[in-house]
């Protein structure tokens, strides 16, 4: 419950925790119901820029430090509440149309 906390603009916001109880396998089943952010990981971007002979282009510097700014950011936050992003990755960084944003807050630690 303590990621209903975490406020900063690199980072998805949760907004409640839900738990269900599954009929079939009597099972308590959570669910976190957060923000949505809409737009592309950084795997797709990377993934989609190609030479026109079908190899990859590697991102430019200047946008990959902007990505990494943006995510230290996001990560520096997080250590400052002495919290542990986990899972960090690619797949877990989505460009929205003005920043980035960190999604999978499961994977957070204290």
């Amino acid at each position: 419950r303590f990621l209903a906390e975490i406020e900063h603009a690199n980072i998805v916001r949760i907004y409640n925790f839900v738990e269900h109880l599954d009929q079939r396998t009597g099972s308590l089943d959570g669910y976190i119901v957060m923000e949505y952010v809409g737009g592309k990981a950084l795997k797709e971007i990377a993934n989609e820029r190609r030479t026109p002979a079908g190899k990859r282009d590697p991102l430019p510097v200047e946008q990959a430090c902007a990505y990494g700014i943006e995510a230290l950011e996001a990560l520096g936050h997080l250590h400052s509440r002495n919290l542990l992003y986990c899972d960090f990755k690619v797949d877990n960084a989505i460009q929205t149309e003005d920043q980035l944003k960190l999604i999978d807050m499961g994977a957070v630690r204290r």
